[in-house]
């Protein structure tokens, strides 16, 4: 492998990082994440629904990242999405394997 392709996935690497890793900044008064609750529920819709599903409802994404390491695995980002809560990005991943399928959502 060369350089170039190498910088090209490890900088892929550190943008899926970011967007997966969440952050723990909006805490509410108990001590859970208000996120957690919406993500939750995003997760719940989505996770094992065809691909093809989320194209329909929300279009083409923002951005389209393979998921390194991970075979026939994207990454998914809708940013500033009028049917999506506009307190993050919304990153769902999905495998290609087979019918294309989201395997889960998260709020980033």
């Amino acid at each position: 492998m060369n350089k170039g392709a190498g910088f090209f996935k490890a900088v892929v690497g550190c943008a899926v990082i970011t967007l997966v890793a969440g952050c723990a900044s909006n805490k509410a008064e108990n001590g859970t994440s208000k996120r957690a609750g919406g993500e939750r529920q995003l997760n719940q819709v989505w996770a094992g629904k065809p691909y093809k599903d989320l194209l329909e409802t929300y279009g083409e994404p923002s951005t389209v990242m393979d998921y390194p390491n991970m075979r026939n695995t994207t990454v998914v980002v809708y940013r500033d999405h009028a049917k999506l809560p506009a307190n993050c990005a919304h990153a769902f991943t999905v495998n290609h394997a087979g019918v294309p399928t989201v395997v889960n959502y998260f709020c980033r």
